[in-house]
Order: structure tokens, then sequence, then C-alpha cells
């Protein structure tokens, strides 16, 4: 396989994982996937990768960093918004439900947007029966940030799966052209 044949192979890897990124899946996962293929398959057939490590390295903490920030964001908001443990916990969770009803209703967009209002909607449960606060303009301003919390996180998701994708692609070309 040529290196040409590895260019297109990583931008159609790339273009997956942008979309599996947008829906809350694991883009960059599939793009590292696919350049650990490449880099084993360069390393085997001309005993150096097309990839240098250092980018590999930083393509893979970005990934886990994106990963966390994913997790925690909704959590992040209620609480900066003056949540409860309680109603973290439930932005955690609800921003899962709501991905996956989202999803099985309105697919992609459904995914996106069911967990931004599960964030929501799961901080709000949460902190109106679990911590117990029954002033709705407290819980209410809660469930907005984790709301927003969880549009931020889709957001940077997205932005890391672009850099991490233009990055490995660029490495591809510089390799061809060099």
């Amino acid at each position: 396989m040529e290196i040409a044949a590895c260019i297109i192979l990583m931008i159609v890897a790339v273009g997956a994982g942008l979309v599996l990124a947008l829906l809350t899946g694991p883009g960059v996962w599939v793009m590292l996937l696919a350049a650990g293929g490449i880099q084993w398959y360069s390393i085997s057939a001309t005993g150096s990768g097309y990839f240098p490590l250092w980018l590999i390295i930083c393509a893979l903490v970005l990934a886990l960093v994106g990963e966390l920030l994913e997790f925690i964001a909704s959590a992040i908001g209620a609480k900066t918004a003056g949540g409860s443990r309680a109603s973290a916990i439930g932005a955690i969770a609800g921003a899962i439900i709501g991905a996956i009803v989202g999803t099985a209703f309105v697919p992609p967009v459904g995914t996106v947007v069911g967990s931004i209002i599960g964030a929501g909607a799961g901080a709000l449960a949460l902190e109106m029966g679990w911590a117990k606060n029954a002033d709705w303009r407290n819980a209410s301003k809660v469930a907005l940030g984790a709301a927003a919390g969880r549009a931020v996180a889709t957001v940077i998701k997205l932005s890391i799966a672009l850099i991490v994708g233009i990055s490995l692609v660029g490495a591809l070309v510089v390799r061809a052209i060099g």
C-alpha cells in the first residue's frame, strides 16, 4: 500500500471520526485506530513509521482529555451554576440517557440534542428531588448550567477531533511530499 492509499484511508477515517465526534461517539479513537494501522503497516513495509511518535502521543493525550471533558462537562456546568453533588450526578446520567433516547427518535441530531436536554433534565430532577431544592428558579439555573456544559463539551470534543484529524492527514501529506 503506497502512501497515497494511506492518505485516502486516513481522510476516510477522519471523516467518519468527525461524524462520530459530533454524535458524541468515539471519533478521535477511530482516527487513532486508523493511524495505528497505517503506522504498523509503514513500519513493517518501510522500516520507519509515517507518523512521528510525538504526534501519535499528542493525539492520544488530546483524545483522553476530550473524553474526560465530555464526561464531566455537564457536572461542571451544574456545579458552576450552584448545583449540588446530586445535580452533577444527574447531569451526567441525564446526558447519557438523553443521547440514547434522542438517537432512537431523531438520529443523528437527536443524539446531540438529547444529550444536552438530558443533562439539563437530569440535573433538574436530582436538584429538585434528591437535593430537595424546592426553588424552581435556582434548580432551573442549575439545569441550564448542566445543559450549557454539555453543549460546550460537544464543541470541545468536535474541535479536538478536527485538530487530530487535520494533524494526522497533514503528517501523511508532508511525508508524501518530503
